[in-house]
């Protein structure tokens, strides 16, 4: 019987980290969106073309605004 005591702790132990854990992978794969949109951006950033002179304040640049 007395391991049947501790499953049951056990199980009610999980049963309350679960939810917790949950919010935390949300957390992290939020996190790990912004860091890849983020080497993304250094990367774009870094390329040759964008420091000769083609980035967006370039007159080169085929950017176009739109507005509202």
């Amino acid at each position: 019987m007395r391991e049947l005591e501790r499953i049951t702790a056990r199980r009610s132990e999980l049963d309350t980290l679960a939810p917790e854990l949950a919010m935390q992978l949300q957390e992290v794969q939020a996190e790990r969106e912004t860091l890849v949109i983020a080497g993304r951006v250094l990367n774009r950033l870094a390329e040759p073309a964008y420091e000769e002179g083609s980035g967006p304040s370039s007159p080169n640049c085929r950017c176009r605004v739109i507005e509202r």
